[in-house]
């Protein structure tokens, strides 16, 4: 018989004597999904239909399926509008078409509108509100809102990323067509540097962390990204309205990936190599000169990449290194004077390495070219 993957759509044969006697579980090998068999559930053999898979079915092309595939998560009930504006009367500005009020907003009976979800939903699309508009295609729509830090190993070198937590708070955003990851300032109040998207067809696995209030998207390009400090009921429906959109989308796991890095000027998908943005020309800061600034003198590269504490704290403790240095030389300690200038340099290298990562890390505008350009163009 022939079983199918609820969440990929992925077809296994099995023989009949290997048929489970009692209901089990089983995982897709595609996508980590579950498959649930029910021995009880089979139709007797004489009554099943037969599923004829070929290899032109089982690869059709979708062409522009993936880009445009509707939401299959019901919307939420109508909202009060009157008391949701009551409760966050700066919604009235935006245009209410692209949001999924009632999916975003929940009331509660005692409480109403007035619940730390929605307060983390509303903050989380106040900071974007600025260009949110230009950030969704044309008939997308927003299904759910949260806020959430970005976990990246490589930065835990950096005091266990406390240096580098302001530049990683989010806005994430579920819509009707895939996953929106919008960098926040440090103050959290509106856009920041790196813009991400996670189109449902490139998802290869999802989940939410021990604690269940996280998001962790494992992407068929390669690229894996944590988020932490989510809700533990933000997180289960982002994941469950990505897995349901995505089995939704014929052949998703052989449909081409789709450029998961956005423009930070004009929000176009990039590929991660591109030196400028292929629509709109704006050039992007460059990794190597990240490089080569924190090879020269640690903390440039981070300051160059609009890391201000971070650069603070990396030229603090280069600052403590020249000094011990500068004390070796004057007391004449040969021995300390060879394990500080060993030391001067693992640091450097090591800062020059990190600030590469970090560099990498998205697609930064930057300015002072692009100011240049506008200043010499004609």
């Amino acid at each position: 018989m022939t079983i199918t993957c609820p969440h990929c759509r992925k077809q296994y044969l099995i023989e009949e004597e290997n048929i489970p006697k009692v209901k089990s579980v089983a995982r897709c090998k595609d996508c980590g999904g579950k498959i649930i068999i029910d021995p009880a559930a089979i139709p007797p053999e004489e009554e099943r239909e037969e599923i004829a898979v070929t290899p032109e079915t089982a690869t059709t092309p979708v062409g522009k399926a993936e880009e445009d595939a509707a939401a299959t998560a019901e919307s939420g009930p109508e909202p009060d509008l009157e008391k949701l504006l009551a409760e966050f009367p700066w919604l009235d500005e935006l245009n209410q078409d692209i949001l999924d009020l009632g999916g975003i907003f929940k009331a509660e009976t005692k409480k109403g509108y007035h619940t730390r979800r929605n307060r983390i939903a509303a903050a989380a699309l106040k900071a974007v509100s600025g260009c949110l508009a230009a950030i969704l295609k044309e008939e997308e729509k927003v299904l759910r809102a949260a806020r959430g830090a970005a976990y990246i190993p490589a930065e835990i070198p950096y005091a266990n990323t406390i240096l580098t937590l302001p530049a990683n708070r989010y806005t994430i955003l579920c819509t009707s067509r895939r996953i929106l990851l919008l960098n926040l300032d440090w103050r959290q109040k509106r856009c920041g540097e790196f813009f991400y998207q996670v189109p449902y067809g490139n998802i290869r696995e999802i989940g939410r962390g021990a604690f269940r209030d996280g998001l962790i998207i494992k992407s068929r390009s390669g690229r894996q990204m944590r988020f932490t400090s989510l809700t533990v009921t933000l997180s289960r429906e982002i994941s469950e309205i990505a897995l349901e959109n995505r089995r939704h989308i014929p052949n998703w796991n052989v449909a081409p990936i789709m450029a998961e890095f956005l423009c930070p000027a004009c929000f176009a998908p990039q590929s991660a190599q591109n030196s400028g943005c292929s629509q709109c020309s704006t050039p992007f800061k460059s990794p190597t000169t990240a490089f080569y600034r924190s090879l020269a003198l640690a903390g440039l590269g981070a300051f160059y990449l609009n890391h201000r504490l971070l650069a603070a704290g990396e030229m603090t403790i280069l600052g403590l290194i020249i000094v011990s240095l500068v004390l070796t030389i004057t007391l004449k300690l040969v021995g300390g004077l060879i394990i500080t200038i060993c030391a001067l340099l693992v640091y450097q290298s090591l800062s020059a390495m990190l600030t590469f990562i970090l560099a990498r890390k998205g697609l930064m505008a930057d300015d002072r070219e692009s100011q240049n350009k506008t200043v010499n163009d004609p």
